[in-house]
């Protein structure tokens, strides 16, 4: 595919750094990356112009391309002549395998981490649950765990999410404030705060070193009913270990890449989370998954938006009932789908089963935010496809 010319990609990296100061940034990254042969800085020649650079900051995602035509595919794999006669195709292979021991490393050191984080974070849970029955009552219900901790796809830095339910209704933020208060006097040790401005009021309680932090709300169906969904989904009880590994990969891009979320202008956390189980489910169809791995899942993941997908019959063959081309509410130009809350357009449909107001997670975003997607899936793309062709780690795509 063309490229965009160096001085170009200079300009919008530019761009970047102006629009997103306040990002914290470092120069390691990117010096490191230019040893390894993997980006080059933009100069003024006029040379051989194909090498882009992939990243003008290690962490500040100061790359962005309003082209998402997958370079992976210039650096992966070919089966044409010219590879073979660099390299044999076993080669080849083992340079993959390696790519994904790799990632294979790097989710079982996650999956420790979180499991040595489990006694405090049940300790906590319970004991937020207790300070709920004393200040609620015969009012008190049940605690549910809700989120990524309850689908068993957290990483260390995850959030314990729960929602506490009462027999009857009650004023939320009272019930928040009762079991604040209820908690410093049972543990005075732990940090106690009540978000009553949010649009979903929360109770936030952490350990006195902050390792680990709990997020509670009163009657918020909708959470514990999307833990529910993607629990039942057949892919889902079916795959559970390939399925929970890439739902973590890219959970802890999420998380180091710091990706704008709803309070930054970009797309919320179930935004991403349902566009990852798109492309589960879309693996899913007539795919024999002995010969799927989380590293494949990722390079589909980053690659679904290239602009090879921005007609709409181009991604009509991979459709998901919550997962669309891209509408006139997302557009703009990089195509990210449409991606649709299952769970409420469920509720609301109507008697003839056609939706009534079909709710969408995403939304119209800036133009500098869109930008930053883009930089951060072509920077992606590069990574994954450099791991695979030398053997190397694939570590640097979730550095910071």
């Amino acid at each position: 595919p063309k490229l965009m010319p160096a001085w170009q990609l200079c300009a919008v990296a530019n761009l970047r750094r102006r629009i997103w100061a306040s990002k914290r940034f470092a120069e390691s990254g990117a010096k490191k990356l230019e040893e390894l042969h993997l980006v080059r800085k933009c100069e003024d020649d006029k040379g051989d112009k194909d090498d882009i650079d992939a990243f003008s900051q290690s962490d500040a995602k100061t790359v962005a391309t309003t082209s998402l035509h997958s370079e992976a595919g210039n650096e992966s794999v070919s089966r044409d002549a010219d590879v073979h006669s660099e390299q044999s195709y076993s080669e080849l292979l083992t340079d993959a395998t390696a790519a994904d021991e790799s990632l294979q490393r790097i989710l079982a050191r996650l999956q420790d981490e979180s499991a040595q984080l489990s006694p405090l974070r049940e300790r906590l849970f319970n004991t937020v649950r207790d300070a709920a029955k004393e200040a609620l009552g015969e009012n008190f219900e049940r605690m549910t765990l809700v989120g990524s901790v309850a689908l068993q796809i957290d990483i260390p830095a995850s959030d314990v999410d729960a929602v506490t339910f009462t027999t009857r209704a009650v004023d939320g933020i009272q019930a928040l404030h009762a079991t604040a208060a209820a908690l410093r006097e049972q543990e005075p040790t732990l940090n106690v705060q009540v978000i009553a401005t949010a649009r979903v009021p929360i109770l936030i309680v952490s350990t006195a070193d902050h390792a680990v932090r709990m997020d509670m709300s009163v009657n918020q169906k909708l959470p514990d009913e999307h833990a529910r969904w993607v629990g039942d989904l057949q892919i889902f009880r079916e795959e559970q270990q390939i399925a929970r590994d890439f739902l973590r990969s890219v959970k802890y891009w999420h998380s180091q890449r710091q990706i704008p979320g709803t309070k930054e202008g970009g797309y919320p956390a179930l935004a991403w989370l349902f566009l990852a189980l798109h492309v589960l489910t879309v693996h899913a169809k007539g795919t024999s998954w002995s010969s799927q791995r989380p590293l494949k899942l990722l390079k589909e993941f980053f690659t679904l938006m290239d602009t090879d997908s921005r007609d709409g019959a181009a991604m009509t063959s991979k459709l998901t009932s919550w997962c669309a081309p891209p509408t006139w509410r997302t557009q703009g130009f990089w195509p990210f789908p449409s991606i649709q809350d299952p769970v409420t357009n469920a509720k609301n449909m109507t008697n003839s089963g056609a939706p009534q107001g079909a709710h969408y997670l995403t939304h119209e975003i800036p133009a500098a935010t869109q930008l930053l997607y883009a930089a951060e899936f072509r920077r992606a793309q590069v990574l994954i496809a450099a791991a695979e062709r030398t053997g190397s780690s694939i570590a640097p795509l979730f550095e910071p």
